[in-house]
């Protein structure tokens, strides 16, 4: 009985054991991923790619490679590499890294009707880096739904740009239909160029939820300073005829090594966690909006959470420089449905001042917005340029109001007095701001003049334009900040009793 007893214990043992060394190797899979060395110029599949073989021995190419990887390996190109492509490439592998080592990787569908590289929902975890995906009769990159954690691009290195729909100049024009097609979810899409295709530069649509876009140029070159605009939009944000597109997942995803949670869109954050500037996004030239969201379908709707900030929206990356979207600068029509917008700084006290976009020279209205919920629009610069002066003093106006917004809780501007959160609006065609909704606050804010409050910038129609159709709660008061109104076409329009409002308790700078 003895002996049986330690036979026993010595078995339970001995299949623990086992069951932790089988644990221990699900858990240390990375650790036996394996490298892809892209060796030569060709698209055809032979199976001859051998893994962590870098002999450059013309034996592996990109679509070979592909085809292989397993969980976790990595894809890189081992020389100068330009590739002619019969048909569209497919990554459909978990924790694929593909990257270009250094070199060009140059990926040309020369008219193919396919998608260059789709992403699909068997291929979460994985990043793109280094690519160059133009003239495909489809988008640049599709990143499907379903698919989830995917990064395209980076911000450490000019190595980890994409490039969709210019050539390896970043300059010159080789469009795809669209740059990049988005429909999964927790993808980041970071310091790459989707500029010159057909249609839009990012399209996000029906299964996408919890997006960032920072740091791209999209609708300029590369380095944000020439015109490639899109054929349409910068950015579109539609349901795809679906009905309903929630951008929340409600799962608040971590991004990997920054510590920022992920629920909803934001494009543009401004710094990068080192203080460094680069999660701008140059969003110009486009022949259609800048930023648009919704569509002409019936029943479209878009719900969720929304942070624009930071951003070039008709301008060259420096400010510098008027370089304006055909249309609206952004376009927001949901207003039958769920969706909570912020246009620049949050207020949370962290790079505040810093958090505005630049909205100008656009076709329409700089800010085109209505929304259900809370559209909030702060610390903003509409309608002026730098021109290397540092005051933005330069006529650079959109081609009808600044902001025309409405929304059932609208905030332009501060509801603290706080000077980052003040909008500077200024040189529209029409009206300055066009505001409307049950309860609207506009306050601490500089239109008609420059961002110091002084200067000729004015609006050619009312500074301040107040929708009365129906019962509106105004909040213009001086614990709020100070509006400076002056130079426009007109003072304040449609609300008689606000203008006189305003003169009385010091609003309104004539």
């Amino acid at each position: 009985m003895y002996h049986k007893t330690i036979s026993l214990l010595s078995l339970m043992r001995l299949r623990k054991f086992a069951a932790s060394i089988v644990l221990t190797a699900m858990l240390s899979q990375s650790a036996f991923a394996g490298t892809f060395y892209v060796d030569i110029n060709g698209d055809n599949d032979p199976d001859t790619c051998v893994e962590n073989e870098s002999d450059n021995d013309n034996d592996c190419t990109f679509r070979d490679a592909l085809s292989q990887v397993s969980d976790g390996d990595t894809i890189t190109f081992m020389e100068n590499t330009t590739i002619t492509a019969a048909s569209g490439y497919t990554l459909a592998t978990p924790n694929v890294t593909i990257q270009n080592g250094g070199f060009t990787a140059d990926i040309d569908g020369n008219g193919t009707s396919a998608d260059g590289l789709t992403i699909t929902s068997a291929a979460d975890g994985s990043t793109v880096k280094g690519l160059i995906l133009r003239g495909w009769s489809g988008a640049g990159i599709d990143i499907n739904s379903g698919a989830d954690g995917i990064t395209i691009g980076g911000l450490d290195s000019d190595d980890d740009l994409v490039v969709s729909g210019l050539q390896s100049d970043e300059s010159t024009v080789d469009a795809n239909v669209y740059g990049l097609f988005i429909q999964g979810t927790n993808v980041i899409v970071r310091g790459s160029v989707f500029s010159g295709n057909t249609n839009d530069g990012i399209y996000i649509g029906n299964g996408a939820a919890d997006i960032r876009i920072e740091g791209n140029a999209i609708g300029t070159s590369g380095d944000g300073s020439t015109d490639k605009g899109n054929g349409d939009n910068g950015i579109e944000i539609d349901d795809g005829g679906s009905g309903s597109l929630n951008l929340n997942s409600g799962e608040s995803d971590t991004l990997s090594g920054n510590n920022q949670v992920l629920n909803g869109l934001y494009i543009g954050d401004y710094q990068n966690d080192s203080g460094e500037n680069l999660k701008q996004n140059n969003i110009s030239g486009n022949a259609g909006d800048g930023i648009t969201f919704g569509s002409s379908t019936s029943g479209d709707d878009i719900k969720g959470t929304v942070e624009i900030m930071g951003n070039a929206i008709g301008t060259t990356s420096d400010f510098n420089t008027a370089m304006g979207n055909d249309t609206y600068g952004i376009f927001i029509d949901e207003y039958n449905t769920s969706l909570n917008v912020t246009i620049g700084t949050d207020g949370d006290g962290t790079n505040d001042a810093n958090e505005g976009n630049n909205i100008s020279d656009n076709g329409n209205h700089g800010i085109f917005a209505e929304v259900s919920g809370t559209l909030i629009i702060a610390g903003n610069i509409i309608g002026l340029v730098d021109n290397g002066t540092a005051n933005y003093r330069t006529d650079a106006g959109n081609e009808a109001d600044g902001i025309n917004a409405y929304a059932n809780n609208l905030r332009i501007g501060s509801d603290n007095a706080d000077a980052n959160e003040y909008n500077t609006v200024s040189n529209s065609t029409d009206d300055g701001i066009e505001a409307a909704g049950p309860t609207v606050t506009v306050a601490g804010n500089y239109i008609g003049f420059d961002p110091t409050g002084v200067g000729d910038q004015g609006n050619g129609g009312a500074g301040i334009l107040i929708n009365d159709d129906e019962t509106v709660t105004l909040n213009i008061g001086t614990a709020n900040g100070r509006n400076y109104i002056g130079n426009n076409g007109e003072m304040v329009e449609k609300v008689q009793l606000l203008w006189m409002i305003c003169l009385l308790l010091g609003q309104v700078k004539l």
